[in-house]
């Protein structure tokens, strides 16, 4: 249920406030120089739901160099459900179903909708030289960095998005939620032989 909120009534030509006692008019009130928008904004009585622009950052292990990304909008979630749709084949006969799961294809859409840009640097000759960000093409920068990164940097980035984008558990499926407990639990064994120094 709306509420009306009780507003001074308005010139109908002019849409200025009308004089009157109620709300703060009165003969001593010179409407001449009063516009509405000067009245003071009261922010905390609506907020906007036009978007968003959250961001968040994820540091390379040198503490230096990084990878900003951002929680995607509805748009973008659509864009990259679309890249990853999901073909079900049902067998008549037994009516199992099949769904092919391609990993790489929705690791990396879902990061080229969520990353926004980077710090990161290229040793080249010697000299340490920025990588300037693009991405959205197959000879962009983001993508080639893709190709060659180190799958362990690249598994911790998309933990970062998909945690920012709380919805996309939602979309995991059983056997991808299993791989990602097994992947827990060798990391939580190998943490345990660091540990112990072996």
């Amino acid at each position: 249920m709306t509420q009306q909120a009780d507003l001074p009534p308005k010139d109908v030509e002019t849409g200025d406030p009308l004089p009157g006692d109620d709300f703060g008019g009165g003969p001593d009130v010179d409407l001449s120089t009063t516009s509405p928008s000067a009245a003071p904004v009261e922010d905390d009585q609506y907020q906007s739901y036009w978007g968003f622009n959250i961001t968040d950052t994820w540091f390379f292990p040198d503490g230096k160099q990084y990878i900003t990304f951002k929680k995607l909008t509805e748009g973008e979630r659509s864009k990259y459900q679309m890249q990853v749709n999901r073909d079900i084949t049902v067998e008549r006969t037994s009516g199992n179903a099949r769904m092919r799961v391609d990993q790489a294809t929705d690791r990396h859409a879902l990061l080229s909708q969520a990353v926004t840009g980077w710090n990161l640097k290229r040793l080249n000759n010697g000299t340490w030289l920025d990588v300037p960000f693009s991405k959205g093409s197959p000879g962009a920068n983001f993508e080639q960095w893709l190709q060659v990164a180190d799958p362990g940097l690249v598994n911790e980035l998309e933990k970062a998005v998909r945690k920012l984008n709380p919805w996309l558990t939602n979309e995991l499926s059983v056997s991808e939620l299993d791989e990602m407990i097994a992947d827990l639990q060798q990391q939580r064994e190998d943490a345990v032989k660091r540990e112990a120094g072996n």
